[in-house]
């Protein structure tokens, strides 16, 4: 915790932080109203397919991330940010107007949502590379874990707190809520002055050669690819499908479905703690591998105890390692990404996660339909597994190309 205060204290840059409090009260809107639609999904769904149906809807939208990377090379990237908050607002506005009692209404809710995510993607996408256009390249690893931290705060106040304000506040005024703060963020945005790279219009207009040599020569971006496809496919069982998980099998109330997703938000806030130690992992080291392999061993403890705290401890962990990776991830792919098309850099790695999600969403959906939880279980963890020895086997074969 003090390494991540010296760090605030030494590097006095206000437009990075005003940037990143925006992003963190802009997170945790988007983490209420996504758990919010996940409750309500799973309540008015008869069946884990049709929940997964949902789910991949409104990762669909993560499909057209290069197109918001390329506007956010081309475009002022601080106006696109408050679009992107002001259309939050708007999607908020009409959800907040809409009943959902009825099986049929999660088409609706499908549709509306999958717009959210558009406007979710967009704001994503162009904050992320926001944030390193107001950094220097030496802060720039530590920059992009304070950021994944502040994403997960967000993501346990979102998770653990959904629930239980459905158990206070209609539907209807928590949306109305939620678009006033989005409103609140876009309009803020406007008075904030920031130095964007990106309105330099002969650098950003020309056509970037940086990134199609990241794109195809580079071996670590290949290889970070497919590590974190991997992690999305497999992971989707439990990002994706745990609400309805929580409901189908424990049988779960809202309240208990947002527990289980904040001891899963928690287990990646925890990261807070390890953040000095996390900053000096490299991705492709043993420590990184060791730390990899909690991520299917905590997947196989889920599926074969039926003891809940058993279950806790194991979500716990699983969110820990999993934003440690994702973090590390992150900032290897800015840090090797080319400064002119760094956003489009940053939205084709969120294309291959979310296509990860995509596919593993409905994989799973089907997987949990027809052969039972346990065994959705059983394939995700052993999937993990089989897919972190390629990762070691690839990093190895790229290690001895260096040296001939």
């Amino acid at each position: 915790m003090e390494n991540i205060l010296d760090s605030i204290k030494n590097y006095k840059n206000r437009d990075y932080f005003y940037i990143l409090s925006l992003n963190i009260i802009g997170n945790c809107a988007i983490w209420i109203q996504n758990m919010m639609s996940s409750i309500i999904a799973s309540n008015i769904s008869t069946t884990s397919m049709m929940n997964s149906i949902y789910q991949a809807a409104i990762t669909i939208p993560f499909f057209c991330a290069f197109i918001a990377g390329y506007i956010g090379d081309l475009y002022n990237k601080k106006l696109i940010v408050s679009f992107s908050n002001f259309l939050l607002f708007l999607c908020s506005i009409v959800i907040s107007f809409i009943d959902f009692k009825n099986e049929n209404d999660i088409f609706i809710l499908i549709i509306l949502v999958g717009l959210f995510s558009i406007g979710s993607v967009l704001r994503m996408t162009v904050t992320q590379s926001l944030i390193t256009t107001v950094v220097d390249t030496s802060f720039l690893k530590k920059a992009s874990l304070l950021n994944n931290l502040g994403f997960n705060i967000s993501r346990v106040i979102g998770l653990a707190s959904a629930g239980y304000l459905m158990s206070y506040f209609s539907i209807r005024n928590l949306y109305m809520i939620l678009s006033i703060l989005f409103l609140f963020t876009s309009l803020i945005m406007f008075k904030i002055k920031i130095n964007d790279s990106s309105l330099d219009g002969n650098r950003n207009r020309s056509k970037s050669k940086g990134l199609i040599h990241l794109t195809t020569h580079s071996s670590l971006f290949k290889i970070y690819s497919i590590d974190v496809f991997i992690m999305f496919f497999n992971g989707s069982l439990i990002w994706a499908l745990l609400p309805y998980i929580a409901k189908s099998q424990f049988g779960f109330s809202s309240e208990g479905q947002s527990d289980l997703m904040a001891i899963l938000g928690s287990g990646s806030l925890s990261t807070l703690f390890f953040y000095s130690v996390a900053s000096k992992i490299k991705v492709g080291s043993s420590y990184y591998f060791i730390i990899s392999l909690l991520l299917p061993l905590s997947i196989f403890m889920i599926s074969i105890t039926e003891n809940i705290y058993f279950i806790y401890i194991s979500l716990f962990v699983f969110g820990l390692v999993w934003n440690l990776k994702v973090s590390l991830l992150n900032g290897e792919v800015q840090f090797i990404s080319p400064k002119e098309s760094i956003t489009r850099v940053i939205s084709l790695f969120f294309m291959v996660m979310y296509s990860g999600q995509f596919i593993g969403v409905l994989f799973y959906g089907v997987i949990n339909d027809v052969y039972g939880i346990n065994t959705s279980f059983m394939i995700s963890g052993c999937a993990l597994f089989i897919g972190i020895l390629l990762v070691i086997f690839k990093f190895k074969c790229e290690r001895q190309m260096e040296y001939l």
